[in-house]
């Protein structure tokens, strides 16, 4: 399967759930009368943030003019995106992403009209993470930068500092997201998955700043590592077989991917197969 289609695939669901809204609103996200006939506001209200976050999702996925200017960044970008999705032993960015992947910052502004010393940690984390499923890590820095200052749970404090990791990442702050990032590994410890998955990310912020040799050694701890669950060890190994195809280490990445095909060469499952695939088709010429 070509990467671009497994990306398609991850926005399959949000399309179709997005069918109708198409049919409702128009590109301008007005209403068209003889076919809305009857139908509430809030339904309207919920089809036009549908439209959105599908026309957020369909910018990022099928614009790469509007990306940047390295494609392979890009696409590991929404790689991990994707990955971050598939893993249910942590919380995804999307996320989102990568990241997710790095996800992307929004374009709405701050929520310069809220005063979030106001809110009570209750509000303030359904806020947080509200936008943060939405992909606004920008716009939800506030929220979990207050969360912080007000001596959280561990717990708490590793969630919030994966957040703030994603939005500086959105903003290509990559010392400042690694810097987070390795907050919530120091919290989380290298022994639990939450801190596995941070180490994770740190591999991409050496990655987004260009040190690949640093970034394929982090990412095999990661996949070396008893605590790393076991989507995040297959997706790691494939970029340790990545990263070392283009440090021409083809013996490393070839153990790599043989890893890959053993530990999940007999399963069905959508993610598992995708890996294989991925595999497969790295070893093809270093046979």
């Amino acid at each position: 399967m070509p990467r671009s289609a497994a990306l398609v695939f991850a926005v399959a669901s949000l399309v179709a759930a997005a069918a109708f809204a198409y049919h409702v609103l128009d590109g301008g996200g007005s209403e068209r009368t003889a076919e809305v006939e009857g139908t509430d506001a809030a339904t309207l209200a919920a089809l036009r943030d549908l439209r959105q976050r599908l026309d957020r999702v369909e910018h990022e996925v099928f614009q790469p003019r509007l990306a940047p200017t390295d494609p392979a960044a890009r696409l590991a970008e929404l790689e991990a995106r994707l990955h971050a999705l598939e893993d249910r032993s942590v919380a995804a960015p999307a996320a989102t992403g990568t990241g997710e992947r790095p996800p992307t910052t929004s374009t709405e502004g701050p929520p310069a009209a809220v005063d979030v010393r106001s809110l009570s940690d209750e509000d303030l984390l359904v806020k947080a993470r509200t936008l943060g499923g939405r992909q606004s890590h920008d716009i939800a820095a506030p929220y979990w930068r207050e969360l912080l200052a007000r001596s959280p749970s561990d717990e708490l404090f590793v969630e919030a500092n994966l957040q703030l990791g994603y939005a500086h990442r959105g903003a290509k702050d990559h010392d400042q997201a690694e810097e987070a990032f390795r907050e919530a590994l120091r919290v989380a410890g290298p022994d639990s998955s939450q801190g596995q998955w941070a180490t994770y990310q740190i591999a991409w912020e050496q990655r987004f700043r260009g040190e690949n040799a640093a970034a394929r050694d982090t990412m095999t701890e990661v996949a070396n590592a008893r605590a790393t669950s076991r989507n995040t060890r297959g997706h790691a190994r494939l970029y340790v077989a990545r990263f070392s195809l283009e440090l021409n280490d083809t013996d490393r990445a070839r153990e790599a991917l043989q890893a890959i095909l053993r530990e999940f060469g007999g399963s069905k499952a959508p993610g598992d197969v995708y890996l294989v695939q991925q595999a497969n088709t790295l070893l093809e010429p270093l046979k």
